[in-house]
């Protein structure tokens, strides 16, 4: 007897549940597709097979479906059920619910609670199918409405991420590539030579790196140029020193003059293009400041 009583509790429970608000809308919504799905059997022919009737379907079915519900007009547990050749319901209603946080009666605790705000009728005359009742409250630090990703296009620079067709996220170009093109999806990669400048929004020419003289590789470099120079006019002195001795002689004393002149004019090119580039950016230096 008392596992009767619990479960005709329990059941009892189960139907309060169920039977919310949301429930007569879903029940319409199962019988409208029945009764889409009747017209449809109705319209196939007798000859036509199961296979028929999916390859139907599976044609395109949410035009199939669209056309289906166009047709279906009966009275169902909201009111009259009929829906226009776009498929929205003719008759529909749209209740606008705002959370907002609110003080309990009893224990003034502050909970979230749905208040009614305003509604869309679509039988109403078209200034009239939106109406509010108070204003909505925007749980926000501000009391603003929050700011939609989606409303903005975004900048030159970055990029449409793609994870959705109609809401996205604005990323930045990686470096090596471009978007000058406001609310583009992709970005542009330079061609060779070239960079993105720091904007991402134009390729730019690549800039020369200047060795210093002054820098640690500079003053290596200086280093193995004067003790080349000092090597070889040491060489060239001995040459000159000992022009008639038997080993001078027969080491081709005219081709080693001409080997150790070349040698001076080689490390003289590298000190030459060393301060050049010294002079050549400090021109340009100048030039950009004036």
């Amino acid at each position: 007897m008392e596992n009767a009583i619990n479960k005709q509790v329990c059941f009892h429970d189960f139907v309060n549940r169920l039977q919310t608000s949301y429930a007569s809308y879903m029940i319409d919504a199962v019988y409208s597709v029945a009764h889409a799905l009747d017209i449809l059997a109705k319209e196939s022919s007798p000859s036509m097979t199961d296979d028929d009737h999916q390859r139907k379907l599976n044609m395109d079915i949410n035009n199939v479906m669209q056309r289906l519900l166009s047709r279906v007009n009966f009275v169902g547990l909201t009111g009259n059920i009929s829906f226009n050749k776009l498929g929205d319901r003719g008759s529909a209603v749209y209740e606008i619910v705002n959370l907002q946080v609110q003080e309990a009666a009893n224990t003034k605790q502050l909970i979230l609670k749905q208040v009614l705000v305003g509604k869309w009728e679509e039988n109403e005359k078209r200034n009239e199918r939106l109406q509010f009742f108070e204003e909505i409250r925007w749980n926000s630090p501000t009391g603003s409405p929050p700011k939609s990703e989606c409303l903005d296009q975004c900048s030159p620079g970055t990029r449409k991420s793609t994870t959705s067709p109609c809401c996205w996220q604005c990323v930045s170009c990686p470096r090596g590539t471009i978007n000058p093109i406001p609310g583009s999806a992709s970005c542009i990669e330079c061609p060779r030579r070239k960079q993105s400048n720091e904007a991402r929004t134009k390729c730019v020419d690549l800039p020369l790196i200047n060795l210093k003289y002054s820098s640690a590789g500079g003053i290596v470099i200086l280093s193995f140029c004067a003790f080349g120079m000092i090597a070889t006019l040491f060489s060239f002195a001995v040459i000159c020193r000992f022009w008639n001795t038997p080993i001078v002689k027969a080491s081709s004393r005219e081709f080693s003059l001409v080997l150790l002149v070349s040698i001076i004019l080689l490390l003289t090119l590298v000190v030459i293009n060393l301060f050049e580039l010294q002079i050549q950016f400090a021109r340009s230096f100048i030039h950009g400041v004036t």
